[in-house]
């Protein structure tokens, strides 16, 4: 994690400056945030954007629905149909 490339640990304090479309987080014993026991930081900005969506952190760790099988050409598009209203070069 990036938090470990940077040596961030539990209970180092940061400060997070926004400019020009960018996020800088840097070390400071006076910083706003915390990095947790877990090591991740989270982002205010990104929380606020979550929660404006409707969603969570949770959300984005949960596991994906199962999906239904997607048919393949030959099962959406019968054979007897296939070619139809198309000029007899262009099919194969």
């Amino acid at each position: 994690m990036i938090t470990g490339v940077l040596n961030w640990r539990a209970g180092d304090r940061l400060t997070l400056t926004a400019c020009a479309g960018v996020v800088a987080a840097r070390r400071d014993l006076a910083g706003m945030v915390t990095v947790p026991a877990r090591c991740c930081v989270a982002i205010p900005a990104a929380l606020l954007l979550l929660d404006r969506m409707g969603l969570s952190p949770a959300d984005l760790m949960a596991t994906a629905r199962a999906r239904r099988p997607v048919p393949t050409f030959a099962e959406y598009v019968p054979g007897n149909t296939r070619g139809r209203g198309l000029a007899r070069g262009n099919v194969r």
